[in-house]
């Protein structure tokens, strides 16, 4: 980022082409070449012009397509943020697409001038499942195989393509998994493929849905019987362990399955989620080593960050957790959902004009987000600016209708005020909470106020 924006075009484009070369030439791994251009996936409008005079000065090198490319795909999602489709306001989607109109074409672009980049042909993977449908998604994998046909991050992509989420199959990634085992079981970048059910088992428990990922590879019943012959024809060296007790916690189920793989295959991931499980489990003094180990093996891993800057807390380190909410931030410093969460973190450590500073940054691409008009609202309320706090409270109700949240934070605006309107906006709460769910404890809060203020407005 210090080349690009320090306009240093010359210098970046020849150690990324460089990269590229070394790649090509088989002296360096896809790994390193992904890892440089990753540093362009990231939501920051300040990147905007000096990635135009970039391409606009080497309109013939792949490099700057690619960064173009990789921005504005992370732009869309950045602004379409992670909820379901229900509770995300239209614009959102609208605002999305303008960005992958921008982000096709450099990536198409990209892959014209130097066609042997994993990086560029997974980023279109992820847009034609994202825009496009099945045939799409095989057009580009197919096309992308002809150029790199041992990328192994090319098959990690495509396999996610293929799962039921975004319209595929079980069958079809079972299918992909046995035929990447048969041809690549010696070669340690398809370890992902001997883990994959593992991997997906660990959520799962972790998650408490210890049946999620049968009911995943169950969804066909082929998947089954392929799973059956990878293990029959290609079976683990290891031996799996199972719990004999069927009172087990499944923390510490997931614990061992983390531990029976992390000698053969060691990823930021797993240490994480070695951590999570630690954390379950209450060895909280644990934790922070693995946290450590992860951010360590994968610095730029917000997700890793973030569970640092929560334990730390729970430690009362709240200087160490600062430290790692900015690091966070740094990797990725407009996004939305991200600095919600860090504004949260600097209101609660009474940092806040810093929060209101990372509140204004979320509203840059989440104008539309009603979380993030909540948590600017909740700003407002604790600095005692009622009016404003009520008219954030408000907007998130007509961003996201749907959306509970918003109706149970506009209910206690208006009772804050003693606006007798609070009620008509708890019964709307307590009315969706039926379709969507929502905590006892609010819930609670919602029936009891309801009567209170209708027997003071009577």
């Amino acid at each position: 980022m210090v080349l690009l924006k320090g306009g240093q075009y010359a210098e970046l484009d020849e150690i990324l082409t460089s990269l590229q070369e070394r790649y090509e030439a088989g002296r360096l791994h896809e790994w390193h070449v992904t890892s440089a251009f990753k540093a362009f996936e990231r939501a920051d409008p300040d990147m905007d012009e000096p990635l135009k005079v970039w391409r606009e000065t080497y309109p013939d090198s792949f490099a700057p397509h690619l960064a173009i490319g990789l921005y504005a795909l992370k732009q869309a999602w950045a602004i379409r943020g992670e909820k379901v489709v229900a509770l995300t306001n239209p614009e959102q989607f609208k605002a999305m697409q303008r960005f992958l109109d921008e982000s096709k074409p450099a990536l198409g672009e990209a892959v014209r001038i130097n066609p042997k980049l994993p990086i560029a042909w997974g980023a279109l993977v992820s847009t034609a499942m994202t825009v496009g449908n099945r045939h799409d998604v095989a057009e580009v994998y197919n096309a992308a195989r002809e150029q790199i046909p041992d990328s192994s991050l090319l098959y990690r992509r495509y396999h996610y393509a293929l799962s039921p989420k975004w319209g595929g199959s079980a069958l079809a990634q079972s299918g992909l998994r046995l035929w990447l085992r048969w041809n690549y079981s010696d070669n340690r970048d398809y370890l992902w493929v001997r883990y994959y059910s593992d991997t997906e088992r660990i959520d799962a428990l972790l998650l408490h849905r210890s049946g999620h990922w049968i009911s995943q590879l169950l969804q066909e019943i082929g998947a089954t019987e392929i799973d059956r012959l990878i293990s029959y024809f290609l079976p683990e060296r290891e031996n799996v362990e199972h719990s004999k007790d069927s009172e087990d916690h499944p923390a510490a189920q997931a614990l061992r399955i983390i531990d029976r793989i992390l000698p053969h295959w060691e990823t930021a991931w797993l240490r994480k989620r070695r951590g999570d499980a630690l954390y379950r489990l209450s060895r909280i003094h644990e934790v922070i080593p693995e946290y450590a180990k992860a951010i360590e093996l994968s610095p730029h891993w917000v997700e890793a960050r973030i569970g640092m800057t929560r334990i730390m807390s729970l430690h009362n380190r709240y200087r160490d957790a600062h430290k790692h909410w900015k690091a966070a931030a740094e990797v990725d410093p407009y996004d939305p959902d991200l600095l919600v969460d860090y504004a949260t973190f600097l209101s609660g450590i009474h940092e806040k004009e810093e929060a209101g500073r990372q509140l204004r940054k979320a509203i840059v691409y989440g104008a539309h987000d009603d979380d993030v008009r909540i948590e600017t609202g909740k700003l407002y309320w604790v600095l005692g600016q009622m009016k404003s706090a009520l008219a954030e409270m408000k907007r998130a109700t007509e961003l996201v209708p749907e959306n509970p949240n918003n109706w149970y934070f506009y209910g206690l605006a208006l009772q804050q005020t003693k606006n007798c309107n609070a009620v008509d906006a708890y019964k709307t709460y307590l009315r969706l909470c039926r379709k969507w769910g929502c905590g006892p404890s609010h819930t609670s809060v919602a029936q009891s106020e309801i009567r209170n203020i209708t027997a003071g407005c009577d």
